[in-house]
């Protein structure tokens, strides 16, 4: 530890890792190594975490100074020869344990300072040595209840709308094969009369320009069909041809922005298992859960009915959430009890789908004044061919093919302004 005199404040210490020529060179530790060549990257956000820490407890050092002298000369270390150097010694080991417990946060406004507002995101998900402000506790929305229904227990209100759209979409025997990826899906399964005229034509919900999204997954577009059939506002994209649900990536992309494009829901992460579940009990509320792609494993979705665990790291992001509910998977769309879903790097549980990049908690909500439960992030859509009008049909003119990424959102369309 470097001892400083009392009231001195070293400000040069912020920018030392921007002027050192030799900082770039220099590992984690300040030696310099193979490591650091390696990702020069890596090396400077770990000198500005440094600078940043040690500035932190520098400042509480002077405060604990300052908070001392109002108390006169006792306590521990007495009036005699010495004292106020050891006082300043514990002063500052106090303070540097403050800042190593996360301090103030004042480091961290200072790392997102001197990195920029993107790089400080990239080194939080990469997990590097940028610390949060206090260990993550999960906020809790209203009284838990002690005592709550068992597992595929009837239920009121918000969640009880989904029990009913589903067991109207799954049918008797509580499996539809036509949301798997072999199924084709007609007008009656995506059945959104939503439609927007243009100069070019008129776009309606993307069902047979899509080829009936056969030998694709269809996780997204069951769960907010199902949404939608329960009364609750979902995103629509402009697709090449007519309008879409919007996908996995693109949810859990707005989520990191800090918005839900198009307003259709809320979210929900960073709240305790007890909090949601009870809240699903007392009827008050409705949920979707979604995950992010990693490499070539694709993102999921699904509607969820119970929550039994989440689990969060220290950051507050999710590493594990069990619950009940219902997936469009690849044989078909059905009902699950203690379903797991794991990020990546987390392991174990029943009925696992593991490998997410990000998990998000969406609460759903209900169209206001009568509203429609179509919410567009764009302002129009190309014109539907085959949705409109009877042509016969061929791999040219669809809109998208089972290996293209052509359903994605048009690259001209605009955001609906706010």
């Amino acid at each position: 530890m470097t001892v400083t005199a009392p009231g001195a404040i070293p400000l040069a210490a912020l920018g030392a890792a921007e002027r050192d020529p030799a900082a770039e060179r220099r590992g984690p530790n300040g030696a310099a190594g193979a490591s650091a060549e390696a990702d020069p990257a890596a090396a400077r956000r770990a000198q500005i975490g440094s600078a940043a820490s040690q500035f932190e407890a520098l400042l509480l050092s002077q405060l604990v100074q300052v908070m001392r002298s109002t108390v006169g000369e006792s306590g521990i270390f007495g009036s005699g020869p010495g004292s106020q150097m050891y006082a300043h010694l514990f002063d500052q080991n106090f303070a540097d344990s403050m800042a190593a417990a996360g301090g103030m946060g004042l480091a961290q406004v200072i790392e997102r300072s001197m990195l920029g507002p993107e790089a400080y995101a990239t080194a939080q998900r990469q997990g590097t040595e940028l610390r949060p402000l206090t260990p993550f506790a999960p906020r809790v929305s209203g009284e838990i209840l002690e005592v709550r229904p068992a597992s595929g227990a009837a239920i009121g209100g918000m969640t009880g709308r989904l029990q009913d759209a589903a067991r109207a979409m799954l049918g008797p025997n509580g499996f539809a094969p036509q949301w798997g990826r072999a199924g084709r899906l007609t007008e009656a399964d995506l059945a959104s009369d939503f439609s927007t005229e243009g100069p070019n034509g008129v776009a309606t919900f993307n069902v047979r320009d899509a080829a009936g999204f056969q030998d694709r997954y269809k996780c997204n577009l069951f769960a907010f069909e199902l949404a939608r059939r329960a009364g609750f506002q979902v995103p629509l994209i402009g697709r090449t041809r007519g309008w879409g649900y919007m996908g996995p990536d693109g949810v859990t992309q707005d989520v990191s922005r800090g918005r839900l494009r198009g307003g259709w829901g809320q979210v929900a992460t960073g709240e305790s298992a007890g909090s949601l579940d009870s809240s699903i009990v007392r009827g008050e509320r409705a949920f979707l859960i979604v995950g992010s792609s990693v490499g070539d494993r694709a993102g999921h979705m699904g509607i969820v009915e119970r929550v039994h665990e989440v689990e969060y790291d220290e950051a507050g992001r999710v590493q594990r959430v069990v619950f009940d509910g219902w997936e469009g998977r690849s044989r078909g769309a059905h009902h699950m009890t203690r379903r797991t879903w794991n990020r990546a790097g987390t392991h174990g549980g029943e009925d696992v789908r593991g490998g997410f990049a990000q998990i998000e908690l969406i609460e759903l909500r209900r169209p206001e004044d009568g509203g429609a439960e179509e919410r567009p992030v764009h302002p129009n859509a190309a014109p539907s061919v085959h949705d409109l009008e009877d042509l016969e049909e061929s791999p040219g003119s669809r809109s998208f093919s089972s290996r293209s990424g052509a359903d994605r959102p048009m690259a001209w369309l605009q955001e609906v302004p706010e």
